[in-house]
């Protein structure tokens, strides 16, 4: 059985800030988000949301390398956090890369791949919305408020629940995760502060 989860784990966040770097370092800053909104659309179980959610990922990374003749621009890895929430809907947030050229096709692509991810039925106002972002480490935060509320003074957000998720809750291509991270130096292994060393006393002189 999937396991079932209330809050995004201290390890899942600890790369968002590493993946965000990354993506900027290979030249993929991730400059978009895009809102799926699988409620209003009309899917509601959590295995569905969770299969249109994996179409979606993969389709995105596989147009990205082969955009096909009629797009413009060059082809690029696919670069995305995401993050699936249920509280009043069940929805999808991706922070992606989707350079400028690009934009219109993945537009009409996306709503394509969620007619037929929801049976051929239309798109409804809401159940998509895609804006661009000037400040990744900013929205990061907003990502993350679904953190374990014992890790959110760390991070410096209020924690805001999220429901609860059958499954993975939160993550990145592999271009951006911890591997990718440390072997591009963009994730420090933790080291543990320095203890200071004992004081010493000098031991008392013997009559």
């Amino acid at each position: 059985m999937r396991r079932r989860t209330h809050h995004i784990s201290r390890k899942q966040a600890s790369n968002s800030r590493p993946a965000i770097l990354l993506a900027a370092k290979l030249g993929t800053p991730l400059d978009h988000l895009v809102t799926v909104n699988f409620t209003k659309q009309g899917l509601h179980d959590e295995r569905a949301a969770h299969a249109a959610l994996d179409k979606i990922r993969s389709r995105y990374c596989r147009r990205a390398r082969k955009p096909g003749k009629r797009q413009c621009g060059s082809s690029f890895d696919g670069a995305m956090i995401w993050v699936l929430e249920q509280t009043t809907h069940l929805a999808a947030h991706l922070l992606l890369h989707v350079p400028p050229s690009r934009l219109a096709g993945f537009t009409s692509k996306l709503n394509c791949w969620l007619e037929k991810d929801c049976h051929g039925a239309r798109i409804v106002p809401g159940a998509i919305d895609i804006r661009p972002v000037y400040n990744a480490f900013g929205l990061r935060k907003y990502f993350l408020k679904g953190l374990n509320p014992a890790y959110c003074p760390l991070y410096r957000i209020t924690h805001v629940p999220q429901g609860v998720i059958t499954g993975k809750r939160f993550g990145y291509t592999q271009n951006l995760g911890p591997s990718a991270c440390k072997k591009h130096g963009t994730k420090q292994p933790y080291r543990w502060p320095k203890r200071s060393p004992p004081t010493t006393h000098p031991t008392a002189s013997i009559a």
